[in-house]
């Protein structure tokens, strides 16, 4: 469990008992003052109904069992709570790494509901995976509300047997029940170039948006499948890294389905009005702290599209030539640093590859909803560019 989570308050509070003379002094009294409750309730007990005798016995126990509980659990981090949240991270990181999806028929049943309210789900272009089916970076437009995310996942591992670990924003893992749901169920990581390198090193199959919330949550002046990247790079930088192959996979249909009727201003609401001022970092709050994030308010729209439709494109080597990079599946020992000129290269061509697709697909889905033939359409693309990096030694 990180310590962000409960958006750092957790850390913060375990920093803050560590040291508290108080809280200090009330769990070293805790022995003695419910062994003289025991001896009192038993006392008590003798006096009222066999029923009521029992309750305070199991009430005795259990408080017992509490404040022995506690007082261990103190030893811990007495002083400084550091060494328990180190021990909370390492175990957290074996989590992460040992987590293992669930089977293809749980997930198809997590997301039918969302496939019975939507049209049919197609996956295109599987054909131009590579072989080894390790170390690949998915790197996708995000559709409206990150709607897209269960289909794709649904899609690659019954269609593909491909189950990519979803990278997502710093907050979802801030907040509790969210961090339990996104991590157990989908294998979804907080997108930290820690949970990266530790996931990249092993080989793992990785999905990430460069657009983000910003991407998920268009306005109503934001043109439909756009990609709002900002100045978003790290993906081509942990590509480069690790030497993983970038899949391009671009989706359509699902703003289609779906209409953006108002703005809703989620930063002033959540900052009441301002009051709260807007955080320096999108570490522990996300987009939607940000000064001017808004969320889109969304009515279904029936008929106009046929289908959600994904589409692979063909892979984009983020190889590095001459440098005595590990091959695909072995595990890296030492990372390759890029420079800011081979990332900004790297992303520009990932860019570009993804758009071509996205166009590619809103031909294919007009054709579609036309009911012309599709024939003559290749689902391969042009040859997408092997970005290559010549090592400096």
């Amino acid at each position: 469990m990180p310590k962000s989570y409960f958006f750092g308050l957790k850390a913060k509070l375990l920093d803050r008992f560590s040291r508290s003379l108080l809280y200090k002094g009330y769990v070293r009294a805790s022995p003695g003052v419910t062994g003289l409750t025991v001896i009192l309730a038993l006392l008590g007990s003798l006096r009222v109904g066999r029923v009521t005798s029992r309750r305070w016995r199991g009430l005795i126990l259990a408080n017992g069992l509490l404040a022995y509980v506690q007082n261990r659990l103190y030893e811990l981090f007495r002083g400084d709570a550091s060494p328990l949240l180190s021990l909370e991270d390492k175990a957290a990181d074996r989590e992460l790494v040992n987590w293992q999806p669930v089977s293809q028929e749980a997930l198809a049943a997590m997301t039918f509901p969302q496939r019975c309210t939507l049209p049919p789900v197609v996956l295109l272009g599987g054909e131009t995976l590579p072989r080894n089916r390790s170390r690949l970076l998915f790197v996708g437009n995000h559709a409206i509300w990150g709607l897209d995310v269960p289909l794709l996942l649904n899609a690659l591992y019954s269609q593909e047997n491909i189950f990519p670990r979803p990278l997502g924003s710093h907050a979802w893992f801030a907040a509790p029940l969210a961090n339990e749901v996104m991590g157990l169920l989908l294998g979804a990581v907080d997108g930290t170039q820690y949970n990266c390198d530790l996931l990249m090193s092993k080989g793992a199959n990785l999905l990430v948006y460069p657009g983000g919330e910003r991407e998920a949550w268009k306005k109503s002046s934001d043109a439909k499948y756009s990609l709002l990247w900002g100045d978003n790079k790290g993906f081509a930088r942990m590509a480069l890294r690790h030497s993983y192959t970038i899949i391009p996979v671009a989706t359509v249909g699902t703003e289609d389905a779906f209409q953006v009727v108002a703005d809703f201003p989620l930063s002033k609401v959540l900052r009441l009005g301002g009051l709260i001022p807007a955080p320096k970092s999108k570490q522990l709050g996300g987009n939607a702290f940000q000064e001017g994030a808004t969320l889109p308010l969304l009515v279904p729209r029936r008929g106009r599209t046929k289908g959600i439709y994904f589409k692979l494109g063909r892979p984009i080597p983020a190889r590095l030539v001459g440098f005595g990079f590990a091959e695909a599946g072995e595990v890296d020992s030492n990372p390759y640093v890029p420079t800011d000129q081979e990332v900004i290269a790297l992303r520009d061509d990932v860019r570009t590859a993804l758009e071509e697709e996205v166009a590619w697909l809103l031909k294919y889905q007009a054709q579609e909803s036309g009911g012309s033939s599709t024939s003559s359409t290749s689902s391969t693309p042009s040859k997408a560019p092997t970005h290559q990096v010549r090592s400096k030694l």
